[in-house]
C-alpha cells in the first residue's frame, strides 16, 4: 500500500513539473493554440466562394452573322464569363491562350447548317490551358452552359414559329409534282381544259406548301440565320423562294392559251417546275430525317486543352506540388533546428570567440544544406517518375534551377524560425506552422485566384508558391524556368537571407 502511494507522490511531482515548463513557455502554448486557428481564420475569411470569372476569345468567319450573336449570348451568362472579342484566326486565338492572356479560345463551327443536314450536330470547339483537373471540370461545365443558351434561343425560335409539321409540306410538294406533271402531259397532247384544272391545283399546292413550312425546315431557317448561311441555294430560305417563285411563274400558270399552236415553251417550263419541285422535296426528306436529339440539341461544345499532360490522372497535378511543399518543409526544418541546437549546446559561444563571421558562418550552412536537399529533390521526383509515372516535359536543368532557389529561399525562412525560437519544440512548431501555411495558401488545393488580393500577400511570401507554379510548368507543360516567378522567389530569399544574417549577427554579439 505504501509503494503504491509513494508512486503517485512522483507521478504527481512529474506532472506538476511539466505543467510548470509548458506554463514557462506562454510562446509556445499560444503557437500551438493559435497559430493553426489563425491559419484557418486567414484562410476562411480570404476564401472567395465565387465563380472564376473566365475570359473567352471567340474564333468565328468574317462573313457570318455569329458574331452579331456571340456577345449577347456571352453576356447571359453572368459575370463568369468574359468576352474578349473575336478573331479569323484560330492559330493567333491559340497563340494568346498560351501565353496566359485568356482562359479559353471558343472556335465556332464554320457552316453548322451542314452538320445538322446530315445529322450531326455542329461543334464549338473549346480550348484551355489548364492542368488543374478541378480548373478543367469548370471551364467544361461554363462551356456546356453557354452551348445550352445558345441551344435554347435557336429551340425558342423554333417554338415561335413551326405552326405545322414537315410531312405536310412534303405532301403539297408531292402533290404539285404530280399535278405540274399531268398539267405537262394535257399540254403535250393539247387539252387545255385539262392543263387549267391542274393549274389551279398546282397553285393550291405552292401556296399550301408556302404557308405550312415545317418545324423541321423553320429550325433549320433560324441557325442560318444566327450563322450567316449566305448561299440560297442549300439554304431554306432559297427553298421559300423558289416555291414562291414557282406561285408567281406567268408563262405557264397564269396564262395557257386555248388554240394555241405550240405549247413547247410551257411544256420545258414545267419540266424544270418538276425538277425543282424534286429537289424541294429532297431537302424536305432530309430535314425529316434529323434526329429528335439533334433537333432539341443542333449545338454542343467539346472541350480540348493545348497543355501536353492531361489531366486524367490527377497524381499528375500534385506531383510538382507536393514535391514544392516536401521540399520546403525540409529545408525550414534543417534550418530552424541547426541554430537553436547550436544556441543551447552552448556551439554558438564558440562563434562569438573564433575569428568567423557570422555571414560566413550563414553561408557555410546554406551551401551544405542546398546539397542535400538538391539531392533530395532529385530522389522525390525519380520515385515519382518511376513507379506513379509523373513526366517530366522540361529540362532536368530547368527542374534543379527552380529546386535550387525554393530550397534558398526556404533555408531562410527555417534560419530566421531558427533564430527566433528559444527551444527546438518552438522551432518544430513553428516549421509546422509554415507547412500548414504552404498547403492551405500555395495553391495545392485551391486555385490562388479563389483568394482575395490581401490574402494572396500570405501566398506570395511562402516559397512553395513559386516552387508549385514553376515545377509544374515545368514537369507537366514543358516551360522552361519563368523569369517573373524566378525574380520573385529569389527577391523573397534575399530578404529572408538579410534577415536571418542581421539576427545572427546580433545574437553573436549580445550572446
Amino acid at each position: 500500500m505504501s509503494s503504491i502511494f509513494r508512486s503517485l507522490i512522483r507521478i504527481s511531482s512529474f506532472f506538476r513539473k511539466e505543467v510548470v515548463e509548458v506554463i514557462r513557455q506562454p510562446r509556445l502554448v499560444l503557437t500551438l493554440i493559435l497559430g493553426p486557428f489563425l491559419i484557418l481564420l486567414l484562410f476562411g475569411v480570404g476564401y472567395r466562394n465565387e465563380p472564376r470569372v473566365v475570359e473567352a476569345v471567340f474564333v468565328v468567319e468574317p462573313n457570318s452573322n455569329l458574331i452579331d450573336s456571340i456577345e449577347e449570348y456571352a453576356s447571359s451568362l453572368g459575370e463568369q464569363l468574359v468576352y474578349s472579342g473575336t478573331l479569323p484566326d484560330a492559330q493567333t486565338a491559340i497563340d494568346r491562350l498560351w501565353r496566359g492572356e485568356v482562359d479559353l479560345v471558343v472556335i465556332a463551327p464554320t457552316r453548322p447548317e451542314d452538320s445538322i443536314r446530315n445529322d450531326q450536330p455542329a461543334i464549338f470547339q473549346l480550348y484551355h490551358n489548364e492542368i488543374d483537373p478541378a480548373q478543367e471540370a469548370y471551364l467544361r461545365s461554363l462551356g456546356q452552359i453557354y452551348i445550352d443558351e445558345v441551344n435554347r434561343r435557336v429551340i425558342s425560335q423554333l417554338a415561335l414559329q413551326a405552326q405545322t409539321n414537315s410531312a405536310t409540306v412534303r405532301e403539297d410538294i408531292a402533290s404539285a409534282r404530280e399535278n405540274a406533271a399531268q398539267m405537262r402531259q394535257a399540254l403535250e397532247v393539247g387539252n387545255v381544259a385539262l392543263a387549267r384544272e391542274r393549274q389551279r391545283d398546282l397553285a393550291q399546292n405552292l401556296s399550301s406548301a408556302n404557308d405550312n413550312v415545317g418545324p423541321k425546315a423553320i429550325l433549320l431557317d433560324a441557325i442560318e440565320r444566327e450563322t450567316g448561311t449566305n448561299n440560297p441555294a442549300e439554304s431554306v430560305a432559297g427553298l421559300l423562294g423558289a416555291l414562291i417563285a414557282l406561285q408567281e411563274s406567268p408563262a405557264v400558270i397564269d396564262n395557257p392559251v386555248e388554240n394555241q399552236p405550240s405549247y413547247d415553251a410551257e411544256i420545258a417550263e414545267l419540266r424544270e417546275t418538276e425538277e425543282e419541285l424534286a429537289d424541294i422535296e429532297e431537302m424536305l426528306a432530309q430535314f425529316d430525317a434529323i434526329s429528335p436529339d439533334t433537333m432539341v440539341r443542333p449545338f454542343r461544345s467539346e472541350l480540348t486543352s493545348i497543355a501536353p499532360t492531361s489531366t486524367a490522372d490527377p497524381m499528375n497535378f500534385y506531383a510538382p506540388a507536393v514535391i514544392a511543399l516536401l521540399l520546403q518543409h525540409m529545408a525550414v526544418t534543417f534550418g530552424a533546428l541547426s541554430l537553436v541546437r547550436e544556441r543551447l549546446s552552448g556551439t554558438m559561444e564558440l562563434f562569438r570567440v573564433s575569428p568567423i563571421a557570422s555571414g560566413e558562418a550563414l553561408i557555410g550552412k546554406y551551401l551544405s544544406y542546398l546539397l542535400f536537399g538538391l539531392v533530395m529533390g532529385a530522389v522525390l521526383f525519380l520515385l515519382m517518375y518511376y513507379l506513379l509515372r509523373v513526366p517530366l516535359l522540361g529540362t532536368w536543368w530547368s527542374f534543379g534551377l527552380v529546386v535550387l532557389a525554393l530550397l534558398f529561399t526556404s533555408l531562410g525562412l527555417g534560419f530566421i524560425i531558427s533564430l527566433l525560437a528559444e527551444t527546438e519544440s518552438q522551432a518544430v512548431q513553428l516549421s509546422m506552422i509554415s507547412l500548414l501555411v504552404a498547403v492551405f495558401f500555395s495553391g495545392l488545393f485551391l486555385d490562388l485566384r479563389y483568394l482575395i488580393q490581401p490574402v494572396q500577400v500570405v501566398s506570395w511570401l511562402t516559397p512553395a508558391t513559386y516552387g508549385t507554379h514553376m515545377l509544374q510548368n515545368v514537369i507537366l507543360r514543358g516551360y522552361g524556368v519563368e523569369v517573373l516567378y524566378m525574380t520573385g522567389l529569389l527577391i523573397l530569399g534575399g530578404a529572408f537571407f538579410m534577415v536571418g544574417w542581421i539576427l545572427l549577427q546580433r545574437q553573436m554579439r549580445l550572446g
